[in-house]
């Protein structure tokens, strides 16, 4: 049959109708095809030609085509007795393209009869699924290969279990039959299920939200399942949820061993810390041994009652304690350093975490506070605060007696014993102070003695120098008169009557001259002794240095340069001597000169030219005498310039001892600061102190 015999009106007018929208073929009672619109022959590759009188066979995958339910079809579609049944024949099949290649088209067959009832032809009416058939294909692949591996149950969008695979039957002990037509709450925990949190999850469900994370569930006799899972919504076309597939992992396993592990940690920490456990609203649940050891409470005393127990009264009822409760039933957990009423009432300072406790919704379950007693060594820290603050006060008696451990014994002990340390060493200043003071005050004795020996001498020096002044003016006076008598022997003649008289001035005047050369004489013996006497008190004073130590050492270089000036004088000393040796002989000599010209007072007359050369010879020796005068003040003069020096010297001296007494009492005042707990120590400080006094001997007030 050839495509112009198809002249069927009503046929044709129907299938002009249907092409538009569908591929169409038509088949005769053999099978073969008669027609076939555009839509068709696009969808298979084919031209017209190419399949009008082939059999429909062609266009189907070969091992559909010798397919047992290819040839029922057939035969049900040429036989009028089972028009029935071939009203209800669709089939999706899969086709081959002219190239080859596959295609799937749902088809739908629709045989046309003639009024006996016998089978005129059949039309098929086909729809491509290919993209359809290849993602329904990909999905099967997928949920195949996701059921090897995965838990995997089917359930209606109210709840019901519709299929389970075997890896779920086996995770939870059951049979296929006895989950199927059963409601998911079977597998939850009743509290769970009467919940407003699972009617909530269950209408996420069905208005197509997927759901994901970790769950517990309960298998067969109520063992504990713990699954890591996805609930997929599928929705048709309409987009409305037509099932619910679960897909899972078994994680009890990992999650027993998880929580096996937590247990070990929670008991490691049990035994190391004090741990106490609350509702979300403060109530105590339980608290472990050492909590209780720490509080003094037992278990049955604290059980049922509020956290505030532990809490000083005005705390409990203020606004930050309501805030810290509200805070941990939120969720936010708390650290730091509490104080804590134990049940003898005395505080207890706990360094501690409150850990709220979350449900697998994340809803706040308890709390669980772990704690460490720092109550020892919060009271050594006070001790210690108390203890440096006692010490900036001059106080050495605080000790730290609280038994503690680790580092805060070390500091403890090192605390205790830098304070020992220091007690003892201002005991010891104590102890040594009254010797300081009394050495300290020789040394100022010392120094206003030789301060006032320095005045005597030099006092005495001015004394001698005056002298020698005066001796200076006898020669003066004697060289003139030799002068004039010089003068006087050339008129020898006009004046010899009165020769008597001038011999016996010149007598007198020399024995005058005498007197005073033996007087310079003790003058030079009392320098002598002033440079002894000198040269003996720094001797005294290089010792007093050396038994002062530090402070007396620039003394001891003042008292070397005094012995020094001392050695000078007594050399200046020895050469005036000298000289007044040399004077006094010749005194001795014009006296024997004036006596013998008495007793030649007859042969002057009679040699006036002799006289005349005697004469100029005394006018000699006065001038030498006068020069010797001269040298003998010179000495006196630098004699006392060095005495000024030594005095001089001597004042600062009793000026470094009077500083020295000063800063002595000074260090008894920084002294006195202290207090140490020792009765002789502070018996010592209190004694009556003698007052010192400066380089004259008057008593000195420290301003």
């Amino acid at each position: 049959m050839s495509d112009q015999n198809f002249i069927h009106p009503d046929l044709e007018q129907a299938m002009r109708a249907l092409e538009t929208q569908q591929a169409v073929l038509a088949l005769d009672v053999d099978g073969e095809i008669i027609a076939v619109n555009q839509r068709y022959l696009d969808m298979s590759g084919y031209r017209r030609e190419d399949l009008i009188g082939r059999p429909f066979s062609l266009l189907l995958a070969p091992e559909l085509a010798a397919a047992k339910p290819y040839e029922e079809l057939k035969e049900a579609l040429t036989r009028s007795d089972h028009r029935r049944r071939v009203r209800d024949q669709r089939r999706t099949l899969e086709q081959r393209r002219v190239d080859g290649q596959p295609f799937w088209a749902n088809c739908s067959f629709c045989p046309a009869y003639d009024s006996d009832g016998k089978t005129l032809l059949t039309v098929i009416f086909a729809i491509d699924v290919t993209a359809e058939h290849e993602r329904l294909n990909r999905a099967e692949s997928t949920q195949t290969a996701l059921s090897r591996s995965q838990v995997v149950i089917e359930f209606a969008p109210s709840g019901e279990v519709l299929h389970a695979n075997d890896n779920f039957l086996k995770a939870f002990g059951y049979t296929l039959p006895e989950v199927v037509g059963q409601h998911h709450s079977m597998l939850c925990d009743p509290d769970f299920v009467s919940s407003p949190a699972y009617k909530k999850f269950w209408n996420d469900l069905g208005l197509g939200y997927f759901q994901s994370g970790e769950f517990h569930r309960f298998a067969k006799g109520g063992r504990d399942v713990w699954i890591m899972a996805s609930y997929n919504p599928i929705l048709d076309g309409s987009g409305q949820v037509t099932r619910i597939v679960k897909i899972a992992t078994d994680i009890t396993a990992r999650k027993v061993m998880a929580q096996e592990k937590a247990g070990a940690r929670q008991a490691a920490v049990s035994r190391s810390q004090a741990v106490i456990e609350f509702k979300s609203t403060g109530e105590i649940i339980t608290a472990n041994d050492n909590f209780l050891r720490a509080v003094g409470y037992t278990l049955p005393e604290i059980v049922g009652r509020h956290h505030r127990m532990f809490c000083e009264q005005a705390y409990s009822q203020s606004n930050e304690y309501r805030q810290f409760w509200q805070d941990l039933s939120g969720g936010s957990y708390q650290t730091g350093e509490f104080m804590r009423i134990c049940k003898n009432g005395k505080p207890i300072w706990l360094v501690a975490s409150y850990n709220p406790i979350l449900d697998d919704d994340g809803n706040v379950t308890g709390v669980i506070k772990y704690a460490t007693d720092v109550t020892a060594k919060k009271i050594a820290m006070s001790e210690i605060v108390e203890g440096l603050e006692a010490l900036a006060k001059g106080n050495l008696t605080p000790r730290i007696s609280e038994n503690v451990s680790g580092e805060f014994a070390q500091m403890r002990d090192g605390f205790n014993t830098t304070l020992e340390s220091f007690a003892r060493m201002v005991d010891e200043i104590r102890a040594n102070f009254e010797e300081m003071n009394s050495e300290a005050g020789e040394i100022a004795q010392g120094a206003g003695d030789l301060a006032r020996r320095g005045e005597s001498q030099a006092a005495s020096l001015e004394q001698t120098a005056a002298a020698v002044e005066q001796i200076s003016g006898n020669i003066a006076m004697t060289s003139q008169s030799a002068r004039d008598a010089d003068s006087s022997a050339r008129d020898a003649q006009e004046i010899v009557e009165n020769g008597a008289q001038v011999v016996a001035q010149a007598i007198a005047a020399i024995e005058r001259i005498d007197e005073h050369t033996k007087k310079m004489g003790e003058f030079t013996r009392v320098i002598e002794g002033f440079a002894f006497q000198t040269n003996l008190l720094s001797i005294n004073a290089a010792v007093e240095a050396a038994r002062a130590g530090e402070v007396g050492r620039g003394f001891a270089v003042v008292a070397n340069e005094v012995r020094n000036l001392a050695q000078q004088s007594a050399k200046a000393s020895q050469n005036i001597a000298d000289l007044i040796g040399k004077s006094e002989t010749e005194v001795k000599s014009g006296v024997r000169l004036v006596r013998d010209a008495g007793s030649s007072l007859d042969q002057i007359r009679k040699a006036v030219s002799g006289m005349v050369e005697n004469i100029a010879e005394i006018a000699h020796a006065t001038t030498e005498q006068s020069t010797g005068v001269r040298e003998v003040s010179e000495a006196l003069s630098q004699l006392d310039n060095v005495n000024q020096a030594n005095l001089s010297m001597s004042e600062q001296y009793a000026t470094a001892a009077a500083a020295l007494l000063t800063q002595v009492e000074e260090l008894n005042g920084l002294m006195e600061r202290f207090e140490t707990g020792s009765d002789a120590g502070a018996a010592l400080v209190h004694q009556p102190k003698k007052a010192p006094t400066d380089p004259y001997g008057h008593q000195r007030i420290a301003g």
